[in-house]
């Protein structure tokens, strides 16, 4: 039986997304993996076809983590499965993040880039972030309603997305003023997240970026907390093989 050659089983992974085209569909989320262009082009360099940045804070946002902010998940026995990440966004302020995009787009112009954004609930603040992204080469636009950690405290993150008008409306102001496409990162923290989900849409959001933090498994003891977590992991892992939730 002849051999296929090795041009005839390489499979055509590109993927298109909300009018862009992927290489494929493997991107990194947005996360301490992709906290500066240097790890991000590493990852490109190895295949990734894209990766979205952590989030970006605007200019003149003060963002402090606290430390350790990794906790050991354990088995009864002892035995470590995962870990507990309480890491803020971004300590970059925009005006760092435009020019790492730049760089970024230099060295891989084929990769897609997704900008993360965060912001308070302010027109002008979110319009001009997504404005100066969009100028740096950012290939679309996320918009975080979702981080659960020191945010919500200061009405931002999913302080935003578990309030359907402030999630159609912020969305709504970014959508008037940008070209490129516009996701929202829905939190899994509310009652009914489609409902949240449809007030993205009616805001004019090209996708949704399903999920952020889940708050249910924090805290659970030993067998417990791992039967929760397996659970999760097999719900994000379906998550991310799907990328995005298209409208």
């Amino acid at each position: 039986m002849k051999s296929e050659s090795k041009s005839e089983s390489i499979v055509d992974l590109t993927t298109e997304f909300c009018g862009l085209r992927l290489p494929n569909p493997f991107l990194l989320a947005s996360a301490p993996p992709t906290a500066d262009a240097a790890m991000i082009k590493r990852a490109l360099a190895l295949g990734w076809g894209g990766a979205v940045t952590k989030i970006i804070p605007p200019d003149g946002m003060v963002i402090t983590d606290v430390s350790p902010r990794l906790k050991a998940l354990q088995k009864d026995n002892g035995a470590i499965f995962g870990l507990e990440n309480i890491e803020l966004i971004s300590l970059k302020p925009l005006s760092l993040w435009l020019d790492e995009i730049r760089e970024i787009k230099r060295c891989f112009p084929q990769n897609i880039i997704i900008a993360s954004l965060m912001a308070d609930v302010n027109e002008e603040q979110w319009q001009r972030m997504a404005i100066a992204l969009q100028k740096a080469g950012a290939d679309a636009l996320e918009l975080n309603f979702s981080c659960p950690h020191g945010m919500p405290e200061k009405g931002l993150g999913s302080a935003i997305g578990q309030d359907e008008e402030l999630t159609g409306l912020i969305t709504s102001w970014v959508k008037a003023v940008v070209s490129i496409p516009v996701i929202v990162k829905l939190s899994p923290n509310v009652t009914d997240i489609r409902r949240l989900a449809l007030a993205a849409e009616k805001g004019g959001a090209d996708g949704l970026a399903a999920i952020n933090v889940e708050h249910f498994s924090m805290h659970l003891p030993g067998q417990l907390m791992f039967r929760a977590i397996r659970w999760e992991a097999i719900c994000t892992s379906c998550l991310l093989l799907l990328c995005f939730v298209f409208l």
